[in-house]
């Protein structure tokens, strides 16, 4: 078989398909190769690192639609189980991803409310596994104390959710 790279970009909550069969959710791109997936199968969760898309289709003949698989592969798997409350997604960013770099109280809040939005997204989209589903619902609420969008916006704007921006502060502070 022959392989060709294809050059993309991966992104939260899109879905892809693995040469080992299974399909898989990004819940995080810690960094443009570096993702934590959750298979769409057994709702297992994995830090993937070193992802690639490939196109695989048999050598010495033209690809087509029919002799053509599009898949991804990963150098590096760390394989952490089905609880998405027990994954530490700060160390595997600080460790495999790229930082963001937060500047003031307003990216903060942008950062709070996309994630809120996905969580609220990936717990409503029938494509995920009930389990995974559920996970997102129990983080949502674990991380904001709702599952209501309207409660959520009324806290952001009342300034209830900014002592993790000011925790975010005094650890820059600290490592000056």
């Amino acid at each position: 078989m022959h392989y060709e790279k294809n050059n993309r970009i991966f992104e939260r909550g899109q879905t892809f398909h693995n040469f080992n069969g299974h399909d898989y959710m990004v819940l995080e791109a810690l960094a443009p190769n570096n993702l934590i997936v959750a298979d769409l199968k057994d709702a297992s969760i994995t830090v993937a690192l070193g992802v690639e898309e490939y196109k695989r289709f048999p050598k010495d003949v033209e690809p087509d639609r029919d002799n053509t698989t599009v898949a991804v592969s990963w150098e590096n798997g760390i394989y952490l189980g089905r609880k998405l409350s027990e994954t530490n997604f700060k160390a595997y960013k600080k460790k495999y991803g790229t930082l963001e770099k937060i500047e003031d109280i307003m990216d903060y809040r942008a950062k709070l409310k996309q994630k809120f939005n996905f969580y609220d997204d990936m717990s409503k989209d029938d494509d995920v596994p009930i389990k995974i589903r559920n996970e997102f619902m129990h983080q949502m609420y674990e991380e904001f104390g709702t599952l209501e969008e309207n409660e959520f916006y009324d806290r952001l704007d009342d300034g209830r959710y900014d002592a993790g921006f000011n925790k975010i502060q005094v650890k820059e502070e600290k490592s000056r």
